[in-house]
């Protein structure tokens, strides 16, 4: 089991009264996980080259996607990097390319953190995916 991997078990049963049976839910929630980084959507991007003046597309980045099945995610935040340093001001799931990227390369770092629920009483913490390469000629 992957330190994000959580299970679930149900419970249900039924009791005979007098009157009949009579259907009697019980639900039983068990999460099975080990404390660790959470798990979210890895951000991929539209195009793996582009030229200048274009944009640089982040897809399945959205903290949306990821909140969608992960509900222990807080908040996630994005930022383009140009040969793995941060692009000032580039912190959208798009970004167009300058002159100073061309024959460089663009990624997406996408870092989300965990709600404090999860962090005290699960052990989760915040989690950093990248991009692919966009290549900028």
């Amino acid at each position: 089991m992957k330190s994000t991997d959580v299970g679930e078990a149900i419970l249900v049963g039924a009791k005979e009264s007098k009157l009949g049976k009579i259907p009697v839910m019980s639900r039983i929630f068990i999460h099975l996980h080990t404390p660790g980084k959470i798990d979210f959507v890895r951000p991929k991007v539209a195009a793996k080259s582009i030229h200048k003046g274009q944009m640089a597309t982040a897809v399945n980045a959205t903290e949306k996607n990821s909140k969608g099945w992960n509900t222990v995610i807080s908040k996630c935040s994005y930022q383009w990097q140009r040969n793995t340093k941060n692009i000032k001001g580039a912190t959208k799931l798009n970004y167009k390319a300058t002159s100073a990227d061309v024959g460089k390369t663009l990624r997406l770092r996408t870092a989300c953190t965990v709600t404090a629920t999860a962090k005290t009483f699960s052990g989760f913490t915040a989690n950093t995916k990248y991009s692919g390469a966009v290549r900028v000629s």
